[in-house]
């Protein structure tokens, strides 16, 4: 099916429902807008006949602002044909008082971002007749932050110390009885960050869980509406704190893509390192997290040393403790150091030597084994909570963003895509170890054809003058580094949703302009928050201990869902 094609089967498929309006964008994204009165039917018949089969975010925004919509809301549901590799943009306006049904019953991965819309806008969404509850704030906040009109006040820090688990009709008296409930957290957890898990047992096999959240909220995309585009690069890089250079890469992408800036081809390049340096790291970091858990020593040493000697090599580049602060709009801040490329070449041979002998290790290791098998994921299910990257992978899926929109040298290195087959931690762990193996590849070819010149763009719009220049006493240079600190570039009308493959899957960013120095609106699409969504269902029936050997194959970090 072409483009053409799926056109037509899409006028097909809404036309019983009443106006619709389809536009096509150069890049081949699909803009649909549709009534809200027949929302479900709509999302129902793409997803059924249309072959949109994955809900990759929705997006509520506050048009409170805008005087030319006539209700106050708007919902744009992001959708995902894998046959055909396009997105769909499903847009509806959402009254005030109104009331949409919600969309889990067609994705599973739906109901925590009804649960977000309804929590952060106090949009009313209904799940089996009743109003969706808050997911981040506690449920006698009161109030919706990210409304316009929205008045921070004072309030008591206090939590809902009430089990969060419903009565269960099905169960005797004496089967309840034998129920018991207890928590983790919400300390700080390792590396993932402080949120707690409510559990009610039977005997030692987990019966029901469910995660609590919003101990961390920080308000990333309110404070990125509120400030110009230059002073969110920050707030980019705290989303993985871990990796920081993988969230400002993508936001200063995608404003470069929206003002219409071709970035030095040194400059891709270097991103292409950082990306690829980041996703080797991140990958060590899960594997040595499940070691830790198991308490194995096999191998634990080698992946140990990748993640240090990588973390070096970037805070070199970096001068800073936590090499960030490597991305501005435009390009990189610094340019690489001239002994910097020869340090990545003998990284690599480092990562390869060290890879082998704890790949080695913990492949002869039938505990490791045993211990990483016990859950499996299916191809299907995958789909339906929204997961991406290596644990979509790990269950068959042959998808990877950098193939399916490949963006800067992407289309012109040689690496292949690994997949798994039961979608078991053990999968992941394969997936993961043969994605560091592709990576080095690519950093062996970015680095063997790594272009000379500017590393930063030298457009006026975004680029500061020269120091020769603010010397000589030019005031128009003095005035265009003045506007640039203090208001930043200006970025026009329009609404876009960029992505990348982040080292733990889909990293999406929804921006809408206003031909002003801030956005209007800023949606980050974070893979930990649908990868954490369906850990409730995989849970169910394992041990405590088994339950955080899955839990951190996922490699969730609550930095990225709380945001």
């Amino acid at each position: 099916m072409n483009s053409h094609n799926l056109l037509e089967v899409i006028a097909d498929s809404l036309s019983p429902f009443g106006e619709y309006s389809v536009i096509q964008s150069s890049k081949g994204e699909l803009v649909i807008k549709v009534t809200s009165l027949k929302i479900e039917e709509c999302l129902m018949a793409l997803k059924k006949n249309c072959g949109f089969i994955q809900l990759v975010d929705i997006i509520g925004i506050d048009e409170k602002l805008n005087p030319e919509v006539q209700k106050r809301f708007q919902l744009v549901y992001v959708l995902y044909n894998f046959e055909e590799q396009i997105r769909a943009a499903i847009e509806i306006e959402v009254g005030e008082a109104e009331i949409i049904p919600s969309c889990s019953h067609i994705w599973c991965n739906a109901d925590w971002a009804e649960r977000e819309i309804y929590d952060l806008l106090g949009i009313q969404i209904t799940k089996k007749n009743k109003i969706t509850k808050r997911i981040f704030f506690p449920n006698r906040f009161t109030g919706h932050p990210l409304r316009k009109d929205f008045e921070s006040v004072d309030f008591e820090c206090f939590e809902d110390s009430d089990s969060p688990f419903e009565k269960d009709t099905d169960l005797t008296l004496e089967q309840m009885s034998q129920r018991t409930v207890v928590t983790m957290g919400p300390q700080q957890s390792g590396d993932r960050g402080a949120f707690r898990l409510w559990m009610e047992m039977e005997d030692d096999l987990i019966s029901r869980i469910e995660p609590e959240l919003g101990f961390i909220h920080r308000g990333i995309e309110k404070l990125s509406e509120n400030q110009n585009l230059n002073r969110s690069i920050h707030l980019s890089e705290r989303l993985n704190y871990l990796s920081p250079s993988v969230g400002s890469l993508l936001w200063c992408r995608a404003i470069e893509e929206m003002i219409a800036i071709d970035i030095p081809e040194r400059a891709k390049a270097i991103r292409m390192i950082l990306l690829e340096m980041s996703r080797i790291i991140e990958h060590c970091r899960g594997i040595h997290s499940i070691q830790r858990e198991l308490k194995l020593a096999a191998g634990e040493l080698q992946f140990s040393q990748i993640i240090k000697t990588g973390e070096r090599l970037l805070s070199r580049y970096s001068t800073t403790g936590h090499f960030s602060h490597l991305n501005m709009i435009g390009g990189m801040s610094r340019d690489l150091p001239h002994f910097w490329m020869g340090e990545l070449m003998e990284w690599i041979r480092t990562v390869e030597r060290h890879l082998f002998t704890g790949h080695e290790s913990l492949k002869s290791s039938q505990f490791w084994y045993d211990q990483n098998s016990i859950k499996g994921i299916m191809a299907s299910e995958a789909l339906e909570w929204g997961v991406t990257g290596p644990i979509l992978r790990s269950c068959g899926v042959n998808f990877d963003l950098r193939k399916a929109e490949p963006f800067y040298f992407y289309q012109d290195v040689d690496f292949e895509i690994p997949l798994g087959i039961n979608g078991t931690s053990f999968d992941i762990y394969l997936v993961k170890v043969e994605e560091i193996k592709q990576s080095l590849n690519i950093l062996a070819q970015v680095a063997d054809n790594l272009p000379v010149g500017d590393f930063v763009s030298q457009d006026q719009r975004i680029s500061f003058a020269s120091k020769e220049k603010i010397k000589e006493g030019d005031l128009g240079a003095m005035a265009r580094n003045q506007r640039l600190i203090n208001i930043g570039p200006t970025l026009p009308q329009g609404k876009k949703y960029t992505s990348l493959e982040s080292p733990n899957g889909e990293l999406g960013l929804y921006l809408i302009g206003g031909n002003s120095a801030h956005p209007l609106r800023v949606k980050w699409r974070t893979p930990s928050f649908y990868h954490f969504q369906p850990f409730s269902n995989w849970a169910k029936g394992l041990s405590i201990d088994s339950a955080r050997v899955v839990f951190e194959s996922l490699n969730i970090l609550t930095s990225e869902v709380d945001r």
